[in-house]
């Protein structure tokens, strides 16, 4: 309403004040082509009165502006031309400088009696200026068109949403659908259709009402046709004042549902109504469904595990292990998938896992010396070189997200099993505090099977160019089960007990110490991953 009241103010005198408000209540309704044509207009027109604060003050708000506009430049092949973007009069040839319009298309009309109209639509980018050649042609068929009321005698008549003169008024035009309005200070009418016929002058009726503030009616998409009271009035969006009352908005375009719509224009009412249509998914203007795509992906990277989760592992807890390293390995394999047109895909996934650690532990324990009966306390100095390795496969879901032309996110989500072997290679000495011999472990180094389930989420960082990608990413592949027993048994003494001279330490029977450890738990990987692959 705060701009009702300035543009107001502005029609009947034109000041410092009202043009500068003007432009401050533009900017903040998002109209920022208008706002910078008339701060543009603030600092020409009234710079011998404006002062160097205000000049200071709107310039940063002039350079945020034109970054966020763009602009439309005319040229046509005949002078004095009307120029109307959008159903708004914007202008006559030639043009001082190029129109200042919000990014998107517009609607572009060149207009002049007693020539054809020339119309185009232009694409409107930010910071980029159009140009649109208008090539207009002397009348063939044309008629003429006579405006005349009683009462509104000087009112100023609209055709086709340029100013041409004031009742009465006649003037050629071509034979056709044309529309016009008229409007005396507070009064005038909603837009009206007329045809003029080639070689006849054409006498609409006129009927005035009080006129609501300025509005703006605007359709989603732009290329949409709008009515007012039945009356097609262009596309896209309209601008102007409608008489005070009940008015009816419809909108239509192919491939999209029909949308209408009541207006009640008061005399405090004004600003933009929105008409959105919503798209008929199965409207023949799309054509078929957006195919999706076959894509084809390998990848592997560095598989690092702080633990296995393992029963060799938990010896540690006691403080006995001198070496308890991450495990490290890599993974290897291949996925492939199809994607759906808005990104979602399904995939199944293959490769191969393998992750190795080194463990070093003491075990303490004691036995019976048969010949003196006293127990004999020793240690064990164990040296575990645990692996497992195998196949794996599973199934999920990926999501792509474009983050600009060549640059995306991709996330993965697999649900598999592992097909795993695993062994712990035990080698290491027992200790009675006086002599060291070497020890063996029964079946140690013997691999056993399992079957192992995993979910590994994965995030990745990837390039695209045509069907080709490639990417970085981190997956953490999370083994949900705990595995079997290993097949190890006693850990004995290596060499002969017999004959007086042995140690008592030779004679040591074998020990359940590491007999049927579980070969690993629950256990999280994390794998840097770096993939290549191919949409088809």
């Amino acid at each position: 309403r705060a701009l009702d009241y300035y543009l107001e103010s502005r029609a009947l005198m034109p000041s410092v004040a009202n043009t500068q408000n003007a432009a401050i209540c533009l900017d903040e309704l998002g109209r920022y082509d208008e706002a910078l044509e008339l701060y543009e207009d603030l600092i020409t027109r009234f710079r011998e009165e404006i002062s160097e604060e205000d000049r200071a003050a709107v310039a940063p708000d002039m350079q945020r502006l034109r970054g966020q506009v763009g602009s439309i430049d005319v040229l046509a092949n005949v002078g004095q031309a009307a120029i109307v973007i959008d159903g708004r009069a914007r202008g006559r040839l030639p043009l001082v400088s190029p129109i200042r319009v919000m990014p998107g298309r517009h609607d572009v009309r060149v207009l002049k009696e007693g020539y054809e109209t020339f119309q185009s639509t232009v694409e409107v980018a930010v910071g980029k200026t159009a140009s649109v050649d208008a090539r207009l042609k002397p009348l063939a068929n044309a008629g003429r068109l006579r405006i005349e009321h009683p009462v509104l005698a000087g009112a100023e008549v609209f055709v086709d949403g340029v100013l041409l003169g004031r009742i009465p008024w006649e003037g050629t035009l071509g034979a056709g659908r044309h529309l016009f309005l008229v409007r005396k200070g507070n009064v005038g009418s909603a837009p009206k259709e007329v045809i003029v016929v080639e070689g006849q002058t054409a006498l609409p009726s006129v009927q005035a009402h009080r006129l609501g503030p300025a509005l703006r009616i605007r359709v989603e998409p732009a290329t949409a046709e709008l009515s007012i009271d039945g009356v097609p009035v262009g596309k896209g969006r309209w601008e102007g004042r409608l008489p005070v009352g009940e008015h009816r908005l419809e909108a239509r375009e192919s491939g999209y549902f029909n949308e209408a719509r009541g207006l009640k224009v008061t005399a405090e009412s004004g600003g933009d109504t929105v008409l959105r249509l919503r798209a008929q998914a199965e409207h023949p203007r799309w054509g078929t469904k957006e195919p999706g795509l076959i894509w084809l992906e390998a990848f592997g990277g560095v598989a690092i595990a702080s633990s296995f989760g393992s029963q060799a592992e938990e010896s540690c807890e006691s403080g006995s292990c001198s070496e308890n390293s991450a495990a490290w390995g890599a993974l290897v394999g291949a996925r492939a998938g199809y994607e759906f047109p808005f990104g979602l895909s399904v995939q199944a996934a293959g490769g191969y896992l393998t992750l190795g650690q080194e463990l070093g532990r003491e075990l303490g324990t004691s036995f019976e010396d048969s010949k003196t009966d006293k127990p004999v306390p020793v240690t064990y100095t164990l040296s575990d070189d645990i692996r497992i390795s195998g196949a794996l496969a599973g199934v999920g879901l990926s999501y792509r997200q474009p983050l600009g032309e060549h640059v995306e996110l991709r996330i993965h989500a697999l649900v598999g099993a592992l097909f795993a072997r695993s062994r712990d290679a035990i080698t290491g000495t027992v200790s009675d505090g006086a002599r060291t011999l070497d020890v063996y472990v029964n079946g140690s180094d013997t691999s056993v099977g399992s079957v192992d389930l995993f979910v590994m989420p994965e995030l990745q960082l990837g390039l695209r160019f045509a069907g080709f990608a490639a990417g970085l990413g981190l997956s953490a592949p999370l083994f949900l089960l705990e595995g079997p027993a290993y097949e190890t048994g006693d850990v004995s003494v290596v060499g002969s007990c017999s004959g007086p001279s042995a140690p008592a330490l030779a004679c040591a029977p074998g020990s359940e110490l590491v007999a049927g450890e579980r070969a690993y738990g629950l256990f999280l990987a994390w794998v840097p991953t770096a993939s290549a692959g191919y949409s088809f």
